[in-house]
């Protein structure tokens, strides 16, 4: 039997996975979709991928007042989605953020939500397909957002439930009688129905391992939130279904795969076994601990960085989907849909050490928000040539501390008299009030000893080495700014045609820099030396400046795309104007026109790359008017 991996060692998986998630959010808060399909509508790019990792981080009991749950929820509350993912993860998770203030939302968000129900089959499809087939994802995700909205108080019609409970069977295969083990003691022989779930009723799919769980999770949350008032015979079908599908999964059960399906929705897959484990209260699926099993299977899969993603070759989804992946592989470990227990997750402070007994001081920072910065030490050879003579040993004379963060005096202590120094730490709290890297340095001052001082020096200053320390999860003044600017783009609200002199690839077209979403990007091919992007709007608007995001919508692609320093800007046929782009790579930068221009055409030209980063693949996560 096999045992669940330590709780130490899934904290700690769980935490790297946090670290990621929040590592790949973008400057407005967002998640990028990593499904960059072309002419696809009936899949929701903007909304969808961030409120799933926004749900996550929120079941991975990160505080709700951490920037990125505010980033995140204040991108999401600007547009209402209109596709049944995005809208049932939306649903869970303003509902897991327990705020009473939310409920509006959640409510409008069921309304639609129910509004594009494929009402005579009982489920969802893909709005904008047009097909009339529903199919068991979308539906299965219908549910859960209702189950949610339910607890956050909101009321969902009965009948729905019992509509999405009958068309549920749809997708069952017929039962099959297999042989089974018997209890020992027992003799003879033991058959069993066995009956799995498949993505479409049509029978052009055959059942899955992630399709039976999201068969067996839709039954078990429709005759739940139906209780007593459920229908005795619906009853009776639904829990034989459910049976047969929990002993189709015990039979094909596999945490190495997706039992008969793709095995790219592994993680998906998990997910929908902690699913239904969780609504039903199951500690094992036959034989097997669901939850020690899948653990370790997903610990020994972490990738380095944290994330859960699948090296395939598949043509959809069309990239390594790391964002979704460790979602659902997060959910899973954090048994995400059982009943939430526990105090937030604390973020454990970061620690940063500049120590060595070489060093003249040494000194420690902790935190990343507000850093203690300590000194820890004093190196033996600065004692032992600067130090006065005691009863035991020499002891350093302090006459003053100072710390410096980023070359600015930050912290003063003085010492009138001087004191012997014995052990003190000189503690100070920084509050840092910009994310990313900052040095540190501490000089202390010492009083030279009798043999060394003359009448012009009598005292001599100690440095510590510059230490780096990373400021981290501090919500800066142009974040939640940045998370709601869709209303302030004029070129929103006007049809557009975008062009430019090169591209490095499919996936990085022109009009990526003006479709409203900062995770798709236009970027120009390496060796395009004027490289220029243009832009003609169907009619004019006026405006007062252009604002500018580089390629690298977070941290983690800066090293991907070149920081344009300098660009040329031309409004219609007038003269190029000059502008210089912000060093902060995630800045936006905002070309301000002398007055405001009636703006039929713009044209972009790259003047200069940075040279502190990669002098080629410039290029423009948005480009907008305001």
């Amino acid at each position: 039997m096999q045992s669940a991996p330590s709780q130490d060692a899934t904290e700690a998986a769980i935490r790297r996975g946090v670290e990621f998630l929040l590592s790949r959010q973008n400057r407005d808060g967002s998640w990028d979709a990593e499904m960059h399909e072309r002419n696809v509508p009936h899949h929701d790019y903007r909304n969808g991928p961030t409120a799933l990792c926004l749900y996550t981080l929120v079941k991975c009991k990160v505080p709700h007042d951490h920037p990125a749950i505010r980033r995140a929820l204040a991108y999401l509350l600007q547009v209402t989605p209109e596709r049944t993912y995005s809208l049932s993860v939306q649903i869970q998770a303003l509902a897991a953020l327990e705020d009473e203030a939310h409920r509006p939302r959640i409510e409008a968000l069921v309304k639609r939500l129910l509004d594009i129900r494929v009402e005579r089959r009982g489920g969802w499809e893909y709005p904008g397909l047009t097909t009339g087939l529903i199919d068991l994802s979308n539906t299965q995700y219908a549910a859960l957002g209702l189950r949610s909205a339910m607890q956050a108080g909101v009321k969902v019609p009965l009948k729905v439930w019992s509509d999405v409970a009958n068309g549920v069977f749809a997708f069952q295969e017929k039962p099959r009688s297999v042989d089974v083990a018997l209890a020992a003691g027992e003799t003879g022989t033991g058959k069993r129905e066995v009956a799995g779930f498949a993505y479409k009723t049509d029978r052009s799919s055959a059942p899955t391992g992630s399709m039976t769980a999201a068969g067996v999770a839709t039954l078990t949350i429709a005759t739940q939130a139906l209780g007593k008032q459920i229908d005795g015979d619906l009853a009776r079908k639904a829990e034989r279904a459910r049976a047969q599908g929990l002993a189709w999964l015990e039979t094909k059960w596999s945490v190495d795969a997706n039992p008969d399906g793709d095995s790219v929705w592994l993680f998906y897959y998990l997910y929908g076994v902690e699913r239904i484990a969780s609504l039903l209260g199951l500690e094992r699926i036959g034989a097997h601990d669901w939850y020690a099993e899948g653990a370790t299977r997903l610990l020994k899969l972490q990738k380095d960085d944290g994330s859960w993603s699948r090296d395939f070759d598949t043509t959809w989804p069309p990239q390594p989907f790391a964002n979704g992946n460790t979602c659902f592989a997060l959910l899973f470990l954090t048994r995400a849909t059982a009943p939430r227990t526990g105090e937030n997750r604390a973020v454990e402070p970061a620690i940063f050490t500049a120590e060595d007994p070489r060093h003249d001081i040494s000194i420690r920072a902790a935190g990343a928000q507000v850093s203690r910065l300590l000194v820890t030490a004093f190196g033996v050879d600065a004692v032992a040539h600067y130090g006065h003579a005691g009863a035991d040993a020499k002891t350093l004379h302090v006459a003053a501390v100072r710390w410096f963060v980023d070359g600015e005096l930050a912290k003063e202590f003085p010492f009138s008299p001087p004191r012997p120094w014995k052990d003190e730490r000189f503690a100070y709290e920084h509050a840092f009030t910009r994310n990313g890297p900052h040095v540190v340095e501490c000089r202390v001052e010492v009083v030279l000893p009798q043999e060394l001082a003359t009448a012009d020096e009598s005292t001599y200053t100690l440095a510590s080495p510059r230490l780096e320390v990373v400021a981290r999860d501090l919500l800066e003044d142009w974040m939640l700014d940045y998370a709601s600017s869709d209303a302030k783009n004029l070129l929103a609200r006007v049809a557009r045609v975008a062009k430019a002199t090169s591209q490095r690839s499919d996936r990085f077209l022109p009009g990526d820099a003006c479709d409203g979403l900062q995770f798709t990007a236009w970027v120009a091919a390496d060796g395009d030396a004027a490289a220029t992007w243009s832009l003609e709007l169907d009619k004019p608007v006026r405006a007062k400046s252009v604002l500018l995001s580089q390629a690298a919508a977070n941290a983690t692609q800066f090293a991907a795309f070149g920081r344009i320093a300098r660009v040329a800007i031309t409004i219609n046929d007038g003269r190029p104007q000059e502008f210089a782009l912000a060093a902060a790579p995630l800045e936006k930068t905002t070309c301000a026109f002398a007055k405001s221009e009636l703006v039929k055409r713009l044209s972009i030209r790259v003047l200069a790359l940075a040279p502190d980063g990669p002098t080629s693949g410039g290029g423009f996560a948005e480009v907008e008017l305001r």
